[in-house]
């Protein structure tokens, strides 16, 4: 396998590759899913008077967006 490896003639369609290595959502309800938090913590952005307070729910936004990208 190696050989074909570095030769450029392997076809990845002729490995088998495990069903419980795939995800079982799709990237559209993955993304959906990941994404709805935003308007939670940006309307609350959007009407806070405190520059300081809305910075920190902008973070929020970012931090609680980017922790559930790498659960999936």
């Amino acid at each position: 396998m190696g050989k074909r490896l570095l030769s450029g003639k392997f076809n990845l369609t002729t490995i088998s590759f495990p069903i419980k290595c795939m995800c079982e959502k799709s990237i559209l309800h993955a993304v959906g899913s990941i994404a709805m938090v935003f308007p939670y913590y940006l309307n609350a952005a959007a009407v806070t008077q405190d520059p300081i307070e809305r910075m920190k729910l902008v973070m929020v936004s970012s931090v609680a967006f980017i922790y559930p990208t790498h659960m999936f």
